[in-house]
């Protein structure tokens, strides 16, 4: 009877640890894109100040380049992170 419990044990934490590593996964290639929509947000933040020169306030650019940033990556993974934690 042991034995049995024990076998049962190990196969509901192997299903458990499965579970755990594919959401791992999906959160790393999430984490993965957030990183490529930064990187390409800060690209055309530079692209936006060469062509203004210096005739901005760079402090008010930053700030609108990273809420703009912050939207798209909530934009794509919020969505699938509710997803994930609701089930």
């Amino acid at each position: 009877m042991r034995t049995e419990q024990a076998l049962l044990q190990k196969e509901d934490l192997e299903e458990e640890l499965l579970a755990v590593e594919k959401t791992l996964s999906k959160r790393r290639a999430e984490l993965r894109e957030a990183e490529r929509i930064l990187h390409q947000s800060r690209e055309e933040m530079n692209e936006a100040e060469e062509k203004v020169g210096g005739d901005y306030d760079g402090v008010a650019l930053l700030r609108v380049s990273d809420l703009i940033s912050c939207r798209l990556i909530a934009d794509h993974c919020a969505p699938e992170a509710l997803r994930h934690d609701s089930q």
